[in-house]
């Protein structure tokens, strides 16, 4: 018996034709003391008031972003880099290690940049809380994942936009592990020169781009999942009926027949059964025509089986992250409201139901 909770994430549905704002260009996670500095590089693109955004961030395998950290201090700072870090105190590593830096923000006692090279971070507009660029896989510890980037950096490709809905690892270059037994704190290089700062340019033009939120591509679902809100993300493209936007979208489920559609309101799936399943998604003009290049996303995940089991000792033989049915009685003994703890055993074991979240 496993009860899991499934957050679907909100949608970002805004069109977004990304003019001028502040985009995330590079994570660094330093290995002087205490693994600093912990450094994040931003771009103001155009003129920038930075008293308009916050930074926000999660960590680990946490699912819920905090720590929010108002950007005011920056200013207003037009088509440049600026370099908000955080080092040991009374310290001088990121002045040293990053010695042609000019634009800075040392977020002193703050957490807000003390995450490791599997954490995320992004900036959201502090009045809408609208996501205006992000790092990293939304409630994902990014350990062993293409985005690493403990003991070195994630840098952004020149020329891609930021990723206001969900984040494109294509568009990175990752250094994971480059900074390990560097910086002059060590004897090395400068983390500076190992970086390279300041080398993104933004795109002249802002490319349509379309992005599945919720399934996730390779996610395992409950048993219990019988229909489910496709969450997605489509910038830089208007979608609506002919002659009123830029085109709109098709979707096929389970690869069955094309269906259209002309708003960015989540898509509702129902009668699902265990199994695989798939959802494709592609961008269209007022024609039905794809667009050139082709703009489209594939998910594929499943809805999972019950193992049943005749008893509690067989359910706790059971291997952790699958999903099991106990066939068998089962008395619910004592439950208390510390946690929603329950306790619940049969003649041949007890469990302990820890449901913190309720």
């Amino acid at each position: 018996m496993k009860k899991l909770y499934i957050l679907t994430l909100a949608l970002f549905a805004s069109v977004f034709a990304f003019a001028q704002g502040p985009i995330i260009t590079g994570m660094m996670d330093g290995d002087c003391s205490g693994g600093t500095p912990k450094v994040l590089e931003i771009y103001a693109n155009g003129t920038v008031d930075f008293s308009l955004y916050s930074l926000e961030n999660q960590t680990n395998s946490n699912d819920t972003w905090a720590n929010t950290y108002d950007l005011s201090a920056i200013g207003t700072l037009t088509d440049t880099f600026v370099y908000v870090y955080k080092e040991t105190a009374d310290s001088n590593i990121f002045a040293t290690e990053f010695p042609s830096v000019t634009n800075t923000l040392d977020t002193g006692a703050s957490s807000i940049i003390n995450l490791n090279g599997d954490d995320r971070i992004r900036i959201i507009e502090t009045a809408t809380t609208t996501v205006i660029d992000q790092y990293g896989v939304e409630a994902t510890d990014g350990t062993d994942s293409e985005w690493e980037y403990k003991d070195g950096y994630g840098k952004r490709n020149a020329g891609t936009a930021p990723n206001a809905g969900a984040f494109v690892p294509a568009n990175w270059t990752n250094g994971n592990g480059l900074f390990n037994g560097q910086g002059t704190c060590q004897g090395g290089a400068t983390f500076e020169s190992i970086y390279g700062i300041g080398t993104y340019t933004p795109p002249t033009v802002f490319n349509p781009m379309l992005a599945i939120i919720y399934p996730v591509d390779g996610a395992i679902l409950n048993p219990e999942t019988t229909s489910l809100d496709v969450t997605f993300s489509v910038q830089n493209f208007v979608v609506a009926t002919a002659g009123n936007g830029d085109g709109h979208i098709h979707y096929a489920l389970d690869g069955g027949a094309t269906v259209m559609k002309y708003d960015t309101d989540p898509i509702t799936v129902s009668g699902l059964t265990p199994g695989a399943h798939s959802i494709y998604m592609e961008l269209v003009d007022d024609a039905h025509q794809p667009l050139d290049p082709a703009v489209n996303t594939t998910v594929n995940y499943s809805i999972a089986s019950y193992t049943q089991v005749a008893d509690l000792a067989e359910l706790r033989a059971g291997t952790i992250g699958e999903y099991y049915q106990v066939t068998g009685a089962v008395v619910g003994t004592f439950q208390r409201a510390t946690r929603n703890q329950k306790w619940v055993q049969d003649a041949t074991a007890g469990i302990l139901i820890d449901d913190n979240a309720n």
